[in-house]
């Protein structure tokens, strides 16, 4: 999926993603967060596939979420790199380690977190929920300051967003702020040349005395 996705094939890259959602439904239970938020990314490919992309993202979102509720007696997150099953799995034997090993788990969970918040973001834009794209770019710029490095190409593209979307919702506020007063004025005028054709037209009609 993410070879053909990377070429501009989102047909295919749709076909395997499924594929391969439907594959861990069978063999886990759930549906990896990294398998929903290419099928959002998939689906936010074609024409009028937002609202899919958005209920894909906020599934993956949903999902981290509930694995970072299940953390170990010790305080630590699963790493991020296992399937969201395997997570469980090991939140429920409550493995442990040194330290350095669970900050570093807890900065990965974090990290995929933000990609994930990003992604709901992006998406939330696209369907015009400018505000709670807002809120959420923020989120995501929050906890990727604290687990990726400024060079990352995760972070360089959080931070290309919240700059994108910052820029929309100052000109969607601009736009709508500065036409509605002009707008109203053209309906008022409208209405009042409707009227009056209105009334004319019934004079015309009105004998003559």
């Amino acid at each position: 999926a993410g070879f053909y996705f990377r070429r501009g094939l989102p047909a295919p890259a749709l076909q395997y993603a499924q594929r391969a959602a439907t594959l861990e439904e069978r063999a886990h239970g759930a549906v990896d967060f990294a398998t929903l938020l290419r099928l959002g990314a998939v689906h936010s490919k074609s024409s009028k596939g937002h609202v899919r992309g958005l209920a894909h993202c906020e599934a993956a979102v949903e999902a981290l979420r509930q694995v970072g509720s299940a953390t170990t007696p010790s305080g630590a997150a699963p790493t991020p790199i296992m399937t969201l099953p395997a997570w469980r799995d090991a939140a429920a034997r409550g493995a442990e380690g040194p330290a350095q090993p669970r900050r570093a788990m807890h900065a990965a969970y974090q990290a995929h977190l933000a990609v994930a918040y990003h992604n709901l973001a992006v998406e939330l834009a696209y369907v015009q929920r400018l505000q709670d794209a807002s809120a959420m770019i923020h989120v995501a710029d929050e906890l990727a300051s604290q687990s990726i490095p400024a060079k990352h190409r995760w972070a360089r593209a959080i931070c290309a967003s919240v700059q994108r979307l910052r820029d929309l919702h100052v000109t969607n506020s601009f736009v709508q702020h500065s036409l509605r007063p002009r707008l109203a004025v053209h309906q008022a005028r409208e209405e009042q040349q409707r009227a009056a054709a209105i009334a004319a037209s019934r004079a015309a009609m009105m004998p003559s005395a």
